[in-house]
C-alpha cells in the first residue's frame, strides 16, 4: 500500500501487488483502504510505483526552470498551485 502524503487529507491509495500475489490478498487490502476512507487504486508491480514515476519528471523540471532562470520558485509554486491544485511544501 503506497498512502499519499499528507495521509490524513488525501483519499488515494496506490496498491501494489507483487508478482505472487493472490487475487484475494488483494482484495482484502483495498477493502482495508476503502474502511480506512481511502480510494485504493491497483497499480502493476513496477519500481517507484506509477505515481512517483510521473511526478518525479514534472518535479525535475521544475526544479531545471527555476535553476535555469526561466521561473522563479514563487512562480512554479502559483502555476502548480493554481494549474494543477498542488502546493509543493513552501
Amino acid at each position: 500500500m503506497h498512502f499519499f502524503n499528507p495521509v490524513p487529507v488525501m483519499k488515494l491509495v496506490e496498491v501494489d501487488p507483487g508478482l505472487q500475489t493472490s487475487q484475494e490478498t488483494y482484495e482484502t487490502v483495498a477493502t482495508r483502504a476503502e474502511k480506512l476512507d481511502k480510494t485504493a487504486w491497483k497499480s502493476t508491480n513496477a519500481p517507484g510505483f506509477v505515481s512517483n514515476r510521473v511526478l518525479m519528471p514534472l518535479l525535475n523540471e521544475a526544479m531545471f526552470a527555476v535553476m535555469e532562470g526561466v521561473a522563479t520558485a514563487d512562480a512554479v509554486d502559483e502555476c502548480s498551485g493554481w494549474g494543477w491544485r498542488t502546493r509543493w511544501g513552501r
